[in-house]
């Protein structure tokens, strides 16, 4: 936007049809896809749900992109892509969706092994819970408040005891810090607590 080159904002805007176009039908991400003969031009035809990932600010990174999107579409008095609401919308359902009773998210739909469990690393939690407020401060939408209330909240329940308020990587379902792979044993992680 700030550029205010065509030819970036027809990369840009081919960046965000292909991430419409790889989007799984419940509104999630895989680590990766590939966007060729994925999209019929009406709708997302993306990978299954199974494997769509919170990890590594998958999601989040996607959706600050199409908020970008938007706000340059606004600016520049473009029209509105209706795909471009259509991906966010399907984004903010999967996340609620996708929440588990208690108010986490596994690190990955769908999975085995330690995808599963409960994710703190890499700002998987905390990533999807910052942009559930960014949500709700572009539409007020209260429903996206309350996921990230119960996010939250979840966060104040498995916080260590006194004497060890830190944060796991991992946590198991009950509410345990939880192993992952050989470098993640269950224990507080110093930058999850940060």
């Amino acid at each position: 936007r700030q550029s205010n080159s065509k030819v970036l904002y027809a990369n840009a805007m081919a960046v965000g049809r292909s991430l419409y176009c790889t989007q799984t039908p419940g509104g999630g991400w895989r680590k990766a896809s590939v966007a060729d003969g994925l999209c019929s031009g009406t709708g997302a035809a993306g990978a299954p749900d199974a494997h769509a990932t919170f990890d590594d600010g998958t999601l989040p990174s996607i959706l600050y992109f199409a908020f970008a999107l938007q706000d340059t579409l606004t600016a520049w008095e473009l029209p509105d892509q209706p795909w471009l609401d259509e991906m966010i919308d399907r984004a903010f359902a999967f996340i609620s969706s996708s929440q588990l009773e208690q108010g986490s998210w596994p690190q990955e739909v769908g999975s085995d092994g330690y995808h599963p469990l409960v994710t703190l690393n890499d700002d998987a939690m905390t990533g999807i819970i910052r942009l559930l407020i960014a949500g709700y401060d572009r539409t007020g939408d209260a429903a996206l408040l309350d996921v990230a209330v119960r996010g939250a909240d979840y966060l104040l329940r498995v916080q260590g005891p006194p004497g060890q308020e830190g944060f796991a990587q991992q946590y198991s379902d009950h509410f345990k810090p939880a192993a992952a792979r050989k470098f993640e044993p269950a224990g507080y992680s110093s930058k999850e607590t940060a």
